[in-house]
């Protein structure tokens, strides 16, 4: 049903419903096929970075990070992603968005990274 209604969302031209239903499509695979999962996310982001949306940019930022975590890659994650995440927030004045983007920096850094000294920072 998810793959009519994406097709559907496509003939509309309605590229917000497409990008909402390739995330959920991405997360119905899970774990199961990270290789399908992946081309969801990557079809995702080609439709975003036409709308020029910083919301759905936000997702999308998490989303492929949860690929950079799982691969191991913390330093990209870090830097790529979360730390990006907290550029845009500042930038559109998200708060909330914005408090969960520092949380995350100062975990990767400090756990992931060990920079315990400069995680809080």
């Amino acid at each position: 049903m998810g793959s009519q209604a994406f097709g559907l969302a496509k003939e509309l031209g309605d590229t917000s419903t497409q990008i909402n239903l390739l995330l959920t499509l991405r997360s119905s695979y899970g774990i199961d096929d990270f290789r399908k999962s992946d081309e969801r996310l990557q079809e995702a982001l080609e439709l975003c970075q036409e709308r020029q949306d910083k919301l759905t940019e936000l997702r999308l930022l998490e989303a492929t990070g949860e690929v950079m975590e799982r691969e191991g890659d913390y330093y990209r994650f870090l830097t790529e992603i979360h730390q990006q995440r907290l550029k845009i927030t500042r930038e559109i004045g998200y708060r909330f968005e914005e408090g969960l983007a520092q949380l995350f920096c100062a975990q990767i850094q400090g756990l992931y990274l060990g920079d315990y000294e400069n995680a809080w920072n």
